[in-house]
C-alpha cells in the first residue's frame, strides 16, 4: 500500500475488513472478523501470502487504492469498490466529521499502559520482533490523539459524499435500510477515519480506520503502518473492535490462564516434516500442513471467536477454494529465497527446532479470551551455515498440527 506523507500531525490504524455488513443481532464483532479483514487485503493487494482464516473478499478482483493521506482517497477507492459490486451503484458515500471520543480516549488509556504491540497478520517483512515504542513517542502520540478531540473534517471531501454527525446517523441508515438488499448490504456504511500520527522521521505511523453498518454495528480497528520504499505496509496491532456484546464478554474474575495444547514432542516432529519437504521438494507434504476449510472453523472457535453465520458459509468457502494455489506460491517462495542464499537443500541437514509461546487477547478492554500463540523456528545447517525457517503460527486442530502460511528463511547470524 502506497502512502503520500503528509506533515506530521493525528491519530491512528488500519483499514478494515470489506465485507457485506450482518444484521445488528449477527453484528460483526471479533477477531474473526478483524482476521478475515486481513485476508482480504492480502489477496486485494496481491499479497502472496495466505492468512490462517478465510481468504475471503467481496471483490477479489478489485484494484489497489493508493492510501493518501493528504486527500484520504483511498477511503472513496474503497467506497467506488463497494459501489461496484453487483452493480449497487450507491448514489451517497456517507463519511464521518470526527473520531468517536470514546475510541480516542480508549487508544489514548492502551498506550499509557502498553509500549509494546505484535506484529500485524498482514506484514510481509523480515523483522520478527514486536514494534516498540519509546517513552518520548509514547509521549508525542498521546499529545497528537487528544488533539483529534477537537479535530473534524470538511463537507464535501469526495465526489457524491456527505459528512455525518452523530445525530445524522440514524437518518443515514434509515435512507439506506429500504434498497433492494444487495444495495442496502453495499451501501449502508459509514466511514470513519483519521489523519496519521507520524513517527521516526516519517517511517512509521498511527492510523484509525472504522466501519459503520447500523446504528450500533461498527468495526475499528487502530495499527501502526511501515515505510518500505514507496509502500506502507500494516506493522503492529494497537487495538481491535467489533462492538462485542457486553453479554459475550467475560468479567475479569472469570478469566481462566490460557494453556497450550502442543507438545515438544509434536513440535519435533513437525519441524523435521517442514524441513524434509523443503529439502525433497514434497509440496503436498506442505500443503497437508495447511488448514482446510473446516480446520480454519475450528480455529475460530479455539481462539474464542464466533463461526460465521450459515448464510455467509458458501460465500466464505467458495473463495477460500479459490485461493488455495497461494501455498503453492508460498511453498515455491521459499526454495526460491534458498536459491538466492546459495543453499542447497538437499545437501542440508537438520539442526533443531525452538518454540516461543505468547498469550494474546485482542479485546479493546482486555477482557475476552486469552489464547496462547505458538510459534516455531526450525533450524538447519548448510556448510557452516546456519538458516532458520520461523512459523509464527501454530495450531493443533484434533491433534494434527497446522501452520499459517506466513513462513521466513534466514539466515542466522
Amino acid at each position: 500500500m502506497r502512502c503520500d506523507n503528509g506533515s506530521a500531525s493525528n491519530a491512528i490504524s488500519a483499514q478494515i475488513f470489506k465485507s457485506l455488513p450482518t444484521n445488528v443481532k449477527n453484528r460483526i464483532h471479533d477477531k474473526k472478523h478483524y482476521l478475515l479483514h486481513k485476508s482480504y487485503k492480502m489477496l486485494k493487494y496481491n499479497r502472496i501470502t495466505l492468512t490462517f482464516l478465510f481468504s475471503l473478499s467481496i471483490g477479489i478482483a478489485f484494484s489497489q487504492p493508493i492510501t493518501d493521506f493528504k486527500t484520504m482517497n483511498h477511503v472513496y477507492e474503497d467506497w467506488l469498490d463497494r459501489r461496484g459490486y453487483k452493480g449497487s451503484d450507491c448514489p451517497t458515500m456517507y463519511y464521518k466529521e470526527s473520531i468517536d471520543p470514546e475510541i480516542i480516549k480508549s487508544t489514548i488509556q492502551i498506550l499509557s499502559e502498553k509500549m509494546t504491540f505484535p506484529l500485524s497478520e498482514l506484514y510481509m517483512g523480515e523483522n520478527k520482533k514486536p514494534l516498540i515504542i519509546t517513552s518520548t513517542e509514547r509521549t508525542y502520540l498521546i499529545s497528537e490523539l487528544n488533539k483529534l478531540k477537537d479535530f473534524a473534517w470538511p463537507s464535501k471531501m469526495f465526489p457524491n459524499s456527505v459528512v455525518v454527525t452523530i445525530n445524522d446517523i440514524r437518518k443515514v441508515f434509515s435512507i439506506t435500510s429500504k434498497y433492494p438488499e444487495t444495495k442496502s448490504a453495499m451501501c449502508s456504511i459509514i466511514y470513519g477515519f483519521s489523519k496519521p500520527i507520524f513517527i521516526r522521521n516519517n517511517t512509521i505511523c498511527l492510523y484509525l480506520s472504522q466501519e459503520q453498518y447500523g446504528e450500533s454495528n461498527s468495526q475499528s480497528t487502530f495499527s501502526f503502518y511501515k515505510k518500505n520504499g514507496l509502500e506502507w505496509e500494516e506493522y503492529a496491532d494497537v487495538f481491535i473492535d467489533f462492538g462485542k456484546e457486553i453479554e459475550e464478554k467475560q468479567k475479569p474474575n472469570e478469566k481462566s490462564t490460557p494453556v497450550s495444547t502442543i507438545s515438544n514432542e509434536q513440535l519435533e516432529l513437525l519441524s523435521k516434516k517442514i524441513f524434509h519437504a523443503f529439502q525433497n521438494n514434497q509440496l503436498d507434504s506442505f500443503t497437508s500442513l495447511a488448514p482446510n476449510f473446516e480446520d480454519k472453523l475450528i480455529i475460530l472457535k479455539m481462539q474464542g471467536v464466533s463461526a460465521p453465520t450459515k448464510e455467509k458459509l458458501p460465500m466464505y468457502k467458495e473463495i477460500y477454494e479459490k485461493s488455495k494455489g497461494v501455498v503453492e506460491e508460498k511453498f515455491k517462495s521459499i526454495l526460491n529465497k534458498a536459491k538466492e542464499n546459495n543453499i542447497d537443500l538437499s545437501k542440508a541437514t537438520f539442526d533443531s527446532f525452538k518454540r516461543q509461546d505468547e498469550e494474546l487477547n485482542l479485546s479493546l478492554e482486555g477482557n475476552g479470551k486469552s489464547f496462547i500463540n505458538t510459534s516455531l523456528d526450525v533450524f538447519f545447517n548448510y556448510e557452516n551455515r546456519k538458516f532458520v525457517i520461523n512459523i509464527p503460527e501454530i495450531y493443533n486442530v484434533n491433534n494434527s498440527l497446522k501452520i499459517h502460511l506466513r513462513i521466513t528463511l534466514n539466515e542466522v547470524k
